[in-house]
């Protein structure tokens, strides 16, 4: 009966076995190991060093020699052509099987010599890999590479790397992610002339060249999609020109590469000089700045809009007089909330079905709270007149609301009446799915089940560290269960 089934069917089933499934099928007979291969190989996974804290570390020699034999064994004539996914990362450290050397490399080295036999290879991924020329020119050797991802990337001391002539030929998406500071100066250009530009659709850097962009030296990329950035604004417009090399872009992360005062206090000069023609028209995802909101908000098809934590006297003047009956999807991290202003982003923001409003202080401003004569000095918390305001403000377009007041203090204070409040507001806005209500270690979650029913959950972990730390976590995760649950 096995030997009738077409091959293509049983590579279909197997592609749903676990590996351990796969392993034991693999040892019935020749064919059943020829055709679980392609499954069990697909994805590698290798250490080749532990990160100390001045140094790397690398494991005993045993370890070695067994890493060293584990890597011939991947990069052999039978196994390398099924491999599709790789990721590199550290070792675990513990500090009794590792330690200094004065060959730190020896693994790493082997491992981007071999790295060309994975013809196959679709996604590379590295977490804390220090790449050497030998590295990145194997890197772009890789003929079907679509996706490489590098995490903390950093050049191995004593190496500088030629990008030279070295094409990543096929490349779709490039992401290097970074936590650009003022004390630490980062810039992928580089890898910019790497890319074959018609063909990425995601791309995520840090541009920093010393004397600036050259955007004449830059490509059109016209299939990006995606795009996030970390520039130096202080630099607008100039740098900002570079969203005329994206004409397709439809989902933008743009982050100041000045960290600090010099962020949070940056005017937003220079938008003014950019012609409508240089934006993005398309783009209907955009995180970043309340700086640039001016800029942005002038987008045609702007419906989700992401800002980074700043005060909300700044960014409703940055609004002033303007309306964004476009926007759907509203996220905001605010120092302070109360209810004049969460009256003053319903009206800016008069069609929003989603809003997320994360409070990263414990001060927020009275309730006569004005934009012309405003002192957020000397005042108490206002969470129980804020929900107040949900229950009498809420615009009957919404259909989802979370708000969480972040502190990095125990609230020792009553807590507040948010499961009263929460009946309360789903009870009289029908129109509204989902709830969110939280501080520290306290949360109600309020979900209207399809046939109107209101399902609660209350979470109360404010005296252990670890559930106001999950607690914060699944706030951020809050968009993805709840656009699931609606």
């Amino acid at each position: 009966m096995a030997d009738r089934f077409p091959n293509e069917l049983w590579l279909k089933a197997l592609g749903y076995a676990p590996n351990d499934a796969l392993t034991n099928i693999a040892l019935t007979s020749h064919r059943f190991c020829d055709l679980s291969r392609p499954q069990l190989f697909s994805e590698f996974e290798f250490h080749p060093y532990a990160i100390g804290s001045t140094s790397v570390l690398l494991p005993t020699r045993r370890l070695i020699q067994k890493a060293t034999e584990r890597l011939k064994f991947w990069f052999s004539d039978a196994i390398a052509p099924f491999v599709r996914v790789c990721n590199v990362t550290p070792f675990a450290s513990k500090a009794s099987k590792f330690s200094t050397s004065d060959q730190p490399y020896i693994l790493l080295d082997a491992f981007f010599q071999g790295l060309g036999a994975f013809t196959g290879l679709r996604a590379l991924t590295t977490n804390e890999v220090h790449f050497t020329q030998t590295g990145v020119s194997n890197v772009c050797l890789l003929p079907n590479l679509h996706t490489l991802r590098i995490e903390e990337y950093k050049v191995a001391p004593g190496h500088e790397i030629a990008f030279g002539s070295l094409k990543l030929v096929g490349l779709r998406c490039l992401q290097i992610p970074e936590k650009p500071s003022p004390r630490k100066v980062v810039d992928h250009s580089p890898w910019i002339p790497l890319l074959s530009a018609n063909k990425v659709c995601k791309l995520e850097l840090a541009l920093n060249p010393p004397n600036g962009l050259d955007i004449d030296q830059i490509p059109s990329f016209p299939c990006t999609e995606k795009l996030s950035i970390y520039l130096p604004l202080s630099m607008a417009p100039q740098n900002l020109r570079i969203l005329s090399k994206f004409p397709a872009l439809r989902d933008l992360s743009m982050r100041d590469m000045d960290r600090g005062d010099e962020a949070m206090h940056w005017d937003g000069s220079g938008l003014q000089q950019l012609v409508h023609s240089e934006l993005p028209s398309l783009l209907n995802k955009y995180t970043g700045l309340f700086q640039t909101l001016p800029l942005v908000l002038l987008l045609p098809n702007l419906t989700d809009l992401t800002i980074e934590v700043c005060s909300p006297l700044d960014f409703l003047q940055r609004l002033r007089g303007t309306r964004a009956p476009k926007v759907r999807s509203l996220t905001v991290t605010l120092i302070y909330l109360n209810s004049a202003v969460f009256e003053e982003l319903c009206k800016i923001f008069s069609a929003v079905n989603r809003v997320k409003i994360r409070v990263v202080d414990a001060e927020g401003a009275p309730e006569n709270w004005d934009l012309d004569d405003f002192d957020p000095t000397h005042y108490d918390w206002q969470v129980p007149a804020i929900l107040e305001t949900f229950v009498s403000s809420i615009p009957v377009s919404m259909t989802q609301l979370a708000v969480h007041w972040d502190m990095d203090f125990e609230f020792t204070d009553e807590i507040p009446p948010f499961r009263r409040f929460s009946d309360v507001i789903m009870k009289k806005h029908r129109g509204l799915n989902a709830l969110w209500l939280g501080m520290f270690g306290f949360t109600v979650r309020s979900l209207r089940s399809a046939k109107g029913k209101i399902g609660v959950k209350e979470d109360f972990d404010g005296q252990d560290s670890r559930g106001v730390h999950r607690i914060g976590d699944e706030f951020e995760s809050t968009w993805d269960v709840l656009g699931a649950h609606v």
